[in-house]
C-alpha cells in the first residue's frame, strides 16, 4: 500500500486565504445591504472559525507528543460540520431563488430560532423576557409571515404543523441545484463515518482499540478524510462566496485566486478508497 498523501499544507493555505477575504469584510460590512449576503457573511465567518479550530489540533510533524495523544474524533467533528455549513450556506445563496422563496427560508430559520431559544431557557429556568422584544412577540410575528407565505401554503398538512412546533430549521429539499464537491452517495457514506466517530457509539470507540487492524476506517484513514472533506467543502463555501459578493476577491492576488480553483479540483478520495490493505 502507498502513503497516504494528507493535504496538510493545502489546507493551511486555503486558511490563510480566507483569513484575508474575513479581514476585507470588516472594511466592507456597510455595504452587506441584503439578507443574502447578511446571511452568506454568517455562515462564510463560521466556516472560517471550524476551519481555524481544526488547524490547531492538527500536530506539527516534529510534535511526537500530540501524535501520540491526538483525538482525531475532534477533527471529524469540526469537518462533520463543515458539511453542515456547506449546506447551509447552498440553501440560504442558492442562485436564482425567488424573493418569496428567500424570505420564507429566513423566517422559517429565524422562528426556529426562537422557539429553540424559549425551550433552553424553559429548561435552565431561567426568567422569560417582557415586552415589546419578548420572545413571543417576535414568534408571533413571524408566525404570521409564515402562514401568510404562499410557499407555506404548498407544504403538506404534516409539514406546517411541524414547522410550527419548531421542528425544523431548513427545508433542504426545496434546494433546487445541489452544490456539492463529491457524490450524493459519498457524502452520505462520509457524514456517517465522521458522526459515528464524534459518538461514544461501538464504532468510535473501536477507533481507539488497541486491536489495531490497518483498513479505510481506522484512525489514519478517519484523519484522511477530515482533513480531504475539510479542504473540499472549504474551497467550495470560499468559491460560491466569493461570487456572491465579487468585491471581496479584490483582497486576493491572482495567484491566491489561482490557488483556491487548483486545491479545490484536487480530490484524492476517490483514489485512497482504492487502495489495497
Amino acid at each position: 500500500m502507498s502513503e497516504v498523501k494528507f493535504r496538510i499544507s493545502e489546507f493551511l493555505k486555503l486558511l490563510e486565504i480566507i483569513k484575508k477575504i474575513s479581514n476585507k469584510n470588516q472594511t466592507i460590512v456597510s455595504s452587506t445591504t441584503s439578507l443574502r449576503t447578511y446571511y452568506a457573511q454568517l455562515v462564510f465567518e463560521k466556516s472560517l472559525l471550524n476551519a481555524i479550530s481544526i488547524s490547531k489540533l492538527i500536530p506539527s510533524n516534529n510534535d511526537e507528543e500530540r501524535y501520540k495523544y491526538l483525538d482525531v474524533s475532534s477533527i471529524a467533528s469540526l469537518t462533520r460540520n463543515l458539511i453542515e455549513i456547506h449546506h447551509v450556506f447552498n440553501y440560504f445563496c442558492e442562485r436564482n431563488i425567488t424573493e418569496e422563496e428567500f424570505n420564507f427560508r429566513m423566517y422559517l430559520a429565524s422562528y426556529h430560532s426562537s422557539m429553540t431559544q424559549d425551550r433552553i431557557i424553559d429548561r435552565l429556568g431561567i426568567p422569560p423576557k417582557n415586552g415589546l422584544f419578548s420572545t413571543d412577540f417576535v414568534q408571533s410575528t413571524i408566525k404570521l409571515y409564515l402562514e401568510s407565505s404562499t410557499v407555506f401554503s404548498t407544504l403538506s398538512e404534516v409539514q406546517k404543523r411541524e414547522i410550527l412546533k419548531g421542528k425544523h430549521a431548513f427545508l433542504f429539499e426545496r434546494i433546487s441545484k445541489s452544490i456539492t464537491p463529491i457524490t450524493k452517495k459519498q457524502e452520505s457514506g462520509v457524514y456517517n463515518l465522521l458522526s459515528n466517530s464524534v459518538h461514544s457509539y461501538p464504532f468510535g470507540l473501536n477507533n481507539y482499540s488497541n486491536v489495531y487492524v490497518r483498513d479505510h476506517l481506522d484512525n489514519v484513514g478517519l484523519a484522511f478524510i477530515s482533513i480531504e472533506i475539510g479542504i473540499l467543502f472549504l474551497s467550495s463555501i470560499v468559491k460560491e462566496y466569493l461570487f456572491l459578493r465579487k468585491k471581496l476577491a479584490s483582497a486576493l492576488s491572482n495567484e491566491e485566486k489561482s490557488e483556491i480553483l487548483e486545491i479545490s479540483k484536487i480530490n484524492l478520495l476517490d483514489s485512497w478508497m482504492h487502495e489495497k490493505f
